[in-house]
């Protein structure tokens, strides 16, 4: 604890002794004249503390109080995450559970992380019936980790507790791939009614499959589109809903082709697929059209790829994609430059072992 010296010369520390019934942190200050009776009063506060029933609280009570806190301040998606963070938990660190919420440490937050690092095994139910079968659980991405960490860091400072940070894996860089103009054509020749306007507003207005798919006819005015409502699943219902962007920056208006408007409006609507259907009727499309497999989302990438060759400024690209930082702009590019730097130094050693092979006599 911190003990500091006011201008009277006494001692002062400030100590977290719990919450009230409304959920509000209760916090007591100590002072003395001198650190060591400071010091000697604040553990006498916290020994008192521990016996309370508050302080008996586990991590799986608090966690479960904590989801219930935000619930409706936060996405539905990300309550969707944070109940299989801690069903995985559960699953795979039954122990942690149990832990009381003041007596964990860095130490035991480094555990759980570890234990996603390796495979393990949850038991889920088999089908529709009542057996339960083991699966094998290949080991987490750093990414993924980091969102457990973050979770975990949640519960605790809902609790006051701020421990110093557990070690995170070394990022990943990701593979991201960038369709060519080639396949792009393949795959338009081949999309017909919805299906093709889900793909051009992918890859020319760099839209999310969940925003296409929440998209209406109310939210096309002349050639703008205003994308402003995304699905995501209710965790309570089972149901698709539709639902503010997660970020702000996603809140945007697109100025779009007007082929691509009259299609629609000639249509009278946008689509009716969800996004796992329209990522299932992307995947058979690819393989009609005979190109390499990829996500329907790396339209996005193919679309900001393009208007960077085009030097539209970076500003813009973001502001088109809903891409709060340009963070991701940069990989895209990076990845593009990958190609093209393969291709230059392609041209340039045919170039060299031409001219080495018109030298010999």
């Amino acid at each position: 604890m911190k003990i500091t010296k006011t201008k009277s010369g006494s001692y002062r520390t400030v100590i977290f002794v719990g919450r009230d019934e409304n959920g509000r942190r209760i916090i007591k200050t100590i002072t003395g004249p001198s650190k060591a009776e400071v010091r000697l009063k604040a553990m006498d506060a916290l020994d008192r503390y521990k016996n309370t029933t508050a302080y008996s609280d586990t991590f799986g009570s608090v966690a479960k109080s904590f989801m219930d806190t935000n619930r409706l301040v936060v996405s539905p998606n990300t309550y969707r995450e944070y109940k299989s963070r801690l069903s995985s938990i559960t699953c795979v660190c039954p122990w942690f559970m149990d832990r009381k919420i003041f007596d964990i440490t860095t130490a035991d937050v480094q555990l759980v992380l570890n234990s996603f690092l390796k495979p393990h095994v949850v038991r889920m139910k088999k089908g529709t019936a009542k057996e339960y079968k083991d699966y094998v659980i290949q080991p987490c991405s750093p990414k993924t980790i980091k969102n457990y960490a973050g979770f975990i860091s949640g519960v605790l400072k809902y609790r006051g507790i701020v421990l110093p940070a557990a070690k995170m894996p070394e990022k990943q860089i990701p593979d991201i791939y960038v369709p060519s103009d080639t396949e792009i054509k393949k795959i338009l020749a081949n999309a017909t009614g919805e299906l093709s306007i889900c793909v051009r507003l992918a890859a020319f207005c760099l839209m999310r499959e969940g925003e296409i798919c929440a998209l209406t006819m109310d939210d096309i005015n002349g050639t703008v589109i205003h994308v402003h409502k995304d699905i995501a699943y209710d965790v309570d219902n089972g149901q698709m809903i539709k639902n503010t962007p997660k970020r702000s920056s996603s809140n945007r208006f697109i100025e779009c082709p007007a082929s691509l408007i009259a299609d629609i409006q000639d249509q009278g609507y946008v689509t009716h697929y969800s996004p796992k259907v329209l990522r299932s009727k992307f995947k058979k499309l690819l393989k009609d059209s005979e190109v390499h497999d990829f996500r329907f989302h790396d339209l996005r990438h193919f679309g900001a790829s393009t208007l960077h060759a085009q030097n539209v400024p970076d500003a813009y690209v973001q502001k088109r994609g809903g891409w709060s930082t340009p963070a991701t702009l940069q990989r895209i590019y990076r990845h593009t430059l990958a190609d093209q730097d393969k291709e230059m130094t392609k041209m340039a050693n045919d170039h060299f072992d031409k001219l080495f092979s018109e030298s010999k006599p």
